[in-house]
């Protein structure tokens, strides 16, 4: 069944604005290629908690994918670890 609007009902209207932090981190891969050969398929390297934009961070590094389908690919994880 269609919905009308008519005239005798009130429009409503809301929004939600998220304020804006910036912040980076890099993350080096010393010795790329031992980790393709030690580490399997759907397990991970964590990285050291860092802080960026006003929070705490953790990256997971998938050397061969997070799962059956990206094992020839890497896969990066950004884990949210705190509120700041």
């Amino acid at each position: 069944m269609p919905m009308t609007m008519t005239a005798d009902e009130p429009t409503t209207a809301s929004a939600i604005v998220a304020g804006v932090k910036t912040g980076h981190h890099v993350l080096r891969i010393d010795g790329y290629s031992r980790t393709k050969n030690v580490v399997p398929n759907g397990q991970f390297i964590t990285s050291r908690s860092f802080r960026a934009a006003g929070h705490s961070w953790h990256v997971f590094y998938y050397p061969n994918g997070f799962d059956d389908e990206s094992i020839e690919y890497i896969s990066l994880y950004l884990l949210l670890d705190h509120y700041s």
